[in-house]
This record gives C-alpha cells, structure tokens and sequence, in this order.
C-alpha cells in the first residue's frame, strides 16, 4: 500500500541571506519499519558509539534529520542537492521543514485520536437511545 502523503511548503530567508522557497511531500505517519529506519538514520550520523553520549549538539542534530529524511518523501531540488538539508549553514530552513513535519504528524494523530472519540461515542449512543424490550 503506498504511503499517504502530505504537501506542505515554506518560505524562509536563511541567516545567511539566502532564501528557501520549496514544496515538500511527507508521510504524516510512519510504518514500523520507517520507525527502524529513523534509528538507522540516527545511528549512522552519530557513527559507531551511536549509543553513548555525545557532545556539541550532535545527538539533536541526529535526531531532526533522522525524523525528516524518514518523513520526507519528496523536496525541492535545492534541499536535496544540499544533501537532503544537512550540508546546509542555514538553520532557518531545516528548522521550517522540522515543525512542518511536527505539525502533520500532530494533526494525523489527532484525526486518529477523533475518530476513536468518535466511535466510542457512537457505541455508546444506541445503548442509550433504545430502551430494553419488555418480556410479555
């Protein structure tokens, strides 16, 4: 089954000056094995001691592009040149794709969490509205 998808775009000017106009497509939610391969992503940028503390802000640099390649499924060509964002000096940008991929992540969770609300309710509801027959 292909994934679903969700387009977003963003438009930033970098603190170098440079701007940053793009549309991106990424999975709101993710399979097991997109799971996995998040922690793949995030092990091989830390390297072999992947599991042991690191210093300078390593680990949430790891941790952010870990979460937005698993995501992403599509991008302009400037990010991808740019090796999917991290040879980018620029914050601005990858920061604008982050809380975009935190966003449809949220508001995917919250559909699910709507929908089991919403089911829950409607068990509920027939129960409440037909009175029990009465035995002859």
């Amino acid at each position: 089954m292909p994934a679903i998808t969700e387009q977003f775009s963003i438009d930033v000017t970098g603190e170098s000056g440079q701007k940053y106009p793009g549309i991106f497509k990424a999975k709101p939610r993710l399979s097991h094995r997109d799971a996995l391969l998040q922690d793949q992503f995030r092990r091989d940028l830390l390297g072999p001691k992947a599991d042991q503390p690191v210093a300078g802000g390593a680990q949430a640099v790891a941790d952010v592009f870990s979460k937005i390649w698993v995501h992403l499924t599509e991008a302009p060509l400037w990010w991808r040149e740019a090796g999917n964002g991290i040879d980018l000096i620029d914050e601005a940008p990858v920061a604008a794709v982050y809380k975009e991929i935190l966003r449809i992540e949220r508001e995917a969770i919250e559909k699910v969490l709507k929908k089991g609300e919403e089911a829950k309710e409607s068990i509920k509801a027939p129960e409440a509205a037909a009175p029990l027959a009465k035995a002859p």
